[in-house]
């Protein structure tokens, strides 16, 4: 299919006004999605970038990339950059370039929307002839590698349980908040969010609205947002789950959530395939990181144990024997709950 697109920046004079206006929008677009879609792909620099930057401090501004839910089901994927100044001189100027998804569709290829992150399809400028060239596909930049995203995911430890647990509790319900990130760089937040599609269930992560930037937070409609420091502070606002990673202190102790720790190890060991093709269930997902090696908590040994024994009579003597070989590696000192776990399902084996 041809995506629908919309460039809005500030230009000069012309049938539609002056200032910030759409410049560039594809044949058949409602004006009604012009409206919501104007709220969605604002800029606002950072409050510490330079006011008058040059060419190469422009290369350092965060870039909005953002996929918002429209009203009537549908979404909005953009990308908002800063450019400097406008037609007249005037600074504060930015560009913005989005494509629409009507309700219930997909990127073509089924891609997920963080992948096109980057993407060389994305625009700084608005057409000159005003008429957005046809796209039918929005292809990735390959950026958000395997091999990057974990080397990053190994570089925030300590604060993916905690970001995991959140990261579940927002996707499976739109009521109970929002994430913040903070980060140096909008292209940290990137990663965040890649590393978060490849954990959610693939529906969720197909759903899963999100934004690299923005200085107000508080402003912002998606699940997950992205802000620098100098962005308005949400810290004590109770709406808002934040994880702040610019400081040194990263989170402490153990995060309750079972899943979201075993999302965390299953990153942390550079396994990110091990969550292709695995449905939501949990004893499921820890089988799967057990028998390829990932060091598991106990809870999570237990779950998988458990899983193991119900549907012993459905697996392979050569998973049954992972199984069992995964679980025997636990230390001696290990707990008792996966002790207690391998003896049920040695049980289960025996009977």
């Amino acid at each position: 299919m041809t995506l629908a697109q919309l460039h809005y920046t500030s230009a000069p004079p012309g049938p539609d006004g002056s200032g910030f206006r759409f410049t560039a929008v594809s044949a058949g677009v409602p004006q009604g999605l012009l409206r919501e879609a104007e709220q969605l792909i604002g800029y606002e620099p950072p409050r510490d970038c330079p006011a008058r930057p040059d060419a190469e401090q422009l290369k350092s501004f965060p870039k909005a990339f953002s996929f918002s839910e429209l009203a009537d089901g549908g979404r909005l994927l953009s990308r908002s950059v800063y450019i400097g100044a406008d037609y007249s001189g005037r600074w504060g100027n930015f560009h913005a370039h989005a494509v629409h998804l009507p309700s219930g569709t997909r990127l073509p290829d089924g891609v997920l929307p963080i992948t096109a992150w980057e993407s060389p399809r994305w625009a700084d400028t608005t057409p000159p002839d005003g008429r957005p060239t046809p796209v039918d596909r929005i292809e990735p930049s390959g950026l958000l590698r395997k091999d990057a995203l974990v080397a990053f995911a190994v570089s925030r430890a300590g604060w993916l349980a905690p970001f995991f647990a959140d990261l579940r509790a927002v996707a499976a319900d739109p009521g109970a908040g929002q994430i913040v990130v903070v980060e140096h760089d909008s292209a940290d937040v990137a990663q965040w969010i890649a590393l978060a599609c490849a954990v959610l269930p693939r529906e969720q992560a197909h759903r899963l609205t999100f934004t690299t930037y923005t200085r107000r937070p508080q402003q912002a409609r998606q699940q997950l947002v992205g802000a620098l420091p100098s962005s308005e502070s949400v810290a004590h606002d109770h709406r808002y789950r934040v994880h702040d990673c610019t400081g040194r202190q990263q989170p402490s102790g153990p995060v309750a959530d079972t899943w979201a720790d075993l999302c965390a190890r299953i990153w942390r060991a550079g396994r990110p395939d091990l969550f292709h093709n695995t449905p939501e269930d949990l004893g499921q997902l820890a089988v799967t990181a057990l028998t390829a090696g990932v060091d598991l908590r106990s809870d999570a040994r237990t779950a998988a144990a458990r899983w193991a024994t119900e549907r012993a009579g459905e697996l392979s003597d050569e998973a049954l024997t992972a199984v069992v070989a995964g679980l025997c590696a636990v230390p001696p000192a290990g707990s008792g709950a996966a002790s207690g776990a391998r003896s049920r399902l040695a049980d289960g084996l025996g009977s």
